[in-house]
């Protein structure tokens, strides 16, 4: 089975043009055949899409029972950018990829428009997790989220140097947010988790993008918040949402993917008390970092943009439940908050784009 990466790896053309084509093509490979996916044709991989390419390749070797072939073409500076961030290296050394490593090495000093000081790490889930008490999973939560801040402090913080540096709330507050969402996705997701945090990234002529990329290919948040049913989560606080939901006559069915990403915020939100960061709080605090947040879950995006989020009095899940649904009938597809795709992706990805005035 060999199949053509498109020239420009994005996550609009993940969903619409990558996630079609390898479904296709893997149904209709033989049996044994090895899998090969070719940069050929490929001129540029945006930052959100690598944990997500990452992803994939990991569905792929799981499904395969085979590390997947890569086929790198002479492309100097595609190579160079994913080969500093360690994407080619970190993927093999986990036995999810191989490649023609002569390919690789003996680039000049190129200028993107990346911080290749950044790098693509890869974290493996803890075991036996949803065996745990609520007690003893908190403490393993907050053991992980603790060592993780050490460690963000130095591979992600430190290593930011385009022109402005980082005030210390900055580097506090994304310490935080990356230390959240890696957590969540070791802790809750069955799945190696992915990330990618890029600073430096040119998108006007006075204005900088940090980016912040998280995803896993596990079990994702319907499942995820099945397991806390009776445990954690309540019958009746599930009761509750549902009821919520049908009151503002949106379809079961035709929305569960958008349902469970609500759903696992409003949990979330009920968790407050016990954890001082989740998802729930991370969602209110963005807004006013300036910075966006996009959720992604099987075939279904929504998003909470700093300049719609950030003056809003009821930020209660329910209330957001209802906006991001009414503002999606209203706005064009390009500007709305919630998003279906014809393909679906397994696991669960989060962007975070704080813009920076330079």
């Amino acid at each position: 089975m060999n199949y053509y990466l498109p020239s420009v790896i994005s996550i609009e053309s993940i969903y619409t043009e990558i996630l079609p084509a390898l479904t296709r093509q893997y149904n209709m490979r033989q049996i044994g055949e090895r899998i090969t996916i070719s940069f050929a044709q490929t001129q540029k991989v945006h930052a959100n899409a690598i944990p997500v390419l990452a992803s994939i390749l990991n569905i792929l070797k799981n499904r395969s029972g085979k590390a997947v072939y890569l086929e790198l073409v002479c492309n100097i500076r595609l190579l160079f950018f994913l080969d500093s961030i360690d994407f080619f290296s970190q993927l093999r050394r986990i036995g999810i990829i191989e490649y023609d490593e002569d390919m690789l090495g003996g680039f000049y000093d190129l200028q993107l428009q990346y911080n290749i000081d950044h790098k693509m790490h890869i974290y493996s889930p803890c075991s036996n997790v949803e065996e745990l008490s609520p007690e003893e999973k908190k403490k393993r939560r907050d053991e992980n989220a603790a060592g993780l801040r050490t460690l963000i402090q130095h591979i992600y913080i430190n290593s930011v140097s385009d022109k402005h540096k980082l005030s210390d709330q900055e580097q506090e507050q994304i310490t935080t947010v990356i230390a959240e969402l890696i957590t969540n996705g070791i802790i809750h997701s069955q799945s190696i988790c992915y990330d990618y945090f890029q600073s430096g990234i040119n998108i006007k002529e006075n204005k900088k993008q940090i980016l912040i990329s998280v995803a896993d290919a596990g079990i994702g948040f319907i499942q995820s918040i099945d397991n806390k049913l009776g445990k954690e989560y309540s019958y009746k606080d599930r009761d509750k949402f549902y009821e919520m939901a049908d009151s503002y006559n949106i379809s079961r069915d035709k929305y569960r993917n958008y349902l469970g990403i609500m759903e696992a915020l409003f949990f979330s939100q009920l968790m407050t008390a016990k954890r001082e960061v989740n998802l729930y709080e991370i969602k209110n605090k963005l807004p006013y970092m300036n910075a966006n947040l996009r959720i992604f879950f099987k075939n279904t995006q929504i998003v909470f943009t700093a300049n719609r989020c950030r003056g809003c009095d009821n930020k209660a899940i329910l209330n957001c439940l209802h906006c991001l649904y009414i503002r999606s009938r209203t706005s064009s597809l390009q500007k709305s908050p919630l998003k279906i795709y014809p393909s679906s992706l397994s696991g669960v990805h989060i962007d975070i784009e704080f813009i920076r005035e330079v």
